[in-house]
Order: structure tokens, then C-alpha cells, then sequence
């Protein structure tokens, strides 16, 4: 049996240990979460394991963060975070710029090139690494695209407009080798 969420299981890579969380749940509700996170990263990355923990850290606690302030039901310490729901971008390009900050993309750079240098991975575990590759690529391309798009609207001039389209331009060099099945 499955549960069909609309936009669920689009990201096997960089989601991967939530979807893993998600249906073992499914399976014993009461399972603990950090420890089913441990059991993914090391059956998944195996000598990698301990670095793509902190890099899937790294990247859910930014996400869980967005989540909860635009939740406004969420208390945490008996003050809700709804007063903050206003100040939450209301588009998906917004959201990308707040999201994926120069600050927030260093850290999860430096693990993944970390992880890919790891010895003794399998052919597997390197074709994992791959896949998260390709999906963190495109969703850190999607962040700069965004921060860059607002530098223009503060200051609409030619130079600012060049780092735009010089991003835009990687960010479909990224999609054409997707389709050419080449490494980028």
C-alpha cells in the first residue's frame, strides 16, 4: 500500500532520507526518526554516511525552519510564529532567495564535495551521490537565479542584469547535460 501526496517523490536524492522516514512510519509510527535517518544514510552512502548526515542536516534544518514560520499553527515554547508568517516569501522565486542564501549553500557545497571523495564507496553509493548531485546542483542554480533577480529589482542596471543572465545561461547548460545524460 502506498499514500499519494501531491508533489511527493520528486527528489529521491536530496529527499531521500524523508521519504525513507515517511514510509518506515507508515510501518511502525512510534520508530525513531533519528535513528531511521542514521539507517538510511548508511545503507544509502555507506562509507559517506556520517557526511551526508550533516549535509541532509544542513539543508532540512533551513527547510524546517521556512516550514514552521509559515505554519502558522506551529507553538514552539508557547509562542506562535504566526506574527512571522507575513515576513515568509509568498513566491516560489522568493522562497528560493530566502531559502538557498549564500551562507545557508556553503556548508552542504563543502559535505557533498566531501562525500564524493569519500574511499570505498560502491558503484551504487556513487550513482546515489550522483542523483543528490544533480538535484542540489539545480536547487542551489535556483537560489543564486533568485538572489540574483533580486539584486536587479534594488539596482536594475547592465552589470546586475549580466550576473542574472550569466546564471540563467549555467542554470540550462545544467538542464541540457540532464538531457544529454552528460556529467556537468
Amino acid at each position: 500500500k502506498a499514500v499519494y501526496r501531491c508533489g511527493y517523490g520528486e527528489f529521491y536524492g536530496t529527499e531521500g532520507p524523508g521519504y525513507y522516514v515517511f514510509n518506515n512510519l507508515l510501518e511502525t509510527p512510534d520508530a525513531d526518526v533519528n535513528a531511521l535517518v542514521d539507517e538510511y544514510c548508511d545503507r544509502a552512502y555507506g562509507p559517506a554516511s556520517r557526511t551526508m548526515r550533516q549535509f541532509h542536516d544542513t539543508i532540512d534544518r533551513r527547510l524546517r525552519a521556512a516550514d514552521r514560520i509559515a505554519d502558522s499553527t506551529y507553538e514552539h515554547g508557547g509562542k506562535g510564529l504566526s506574527a512571522l508568517r507575513a515576513t515568509m516569501p509568498k513566491c516560489a522565486l522568493d522562497l528560493h532567495a530566502y531559502i538557498y542564501t549564500p551562507e545557508v549553500v556553503s556548508k552542504p557545497d563543502e559535505l557533498l564535495a566531501r562525500a564524493e571523495k569519500t574511499a570505498g564507496l560502491t558503484d551504487r553509493q556513487r550513482t546515489r551521490l550522483r542523483l543528490v548531485r544533480l538535484e542540489y546542483d539545480y536547487a542551489r542554480t535556483m537560489g543564486r537565479i533568485a538572489n540574483f533577480y533580486s539584486t536587479y529589482r534594488f539596482a536594475p542596471t547592465q552589470a546586475t542584469f549580466d550576473l542574472l543572465a550569466d546564471e540563467l545561461e549555467r542554470r540550462n547548460a545544467l538542464i541540457d547535460s540532464y538531457a544529454r545524460g552528460k556529467k556537468h
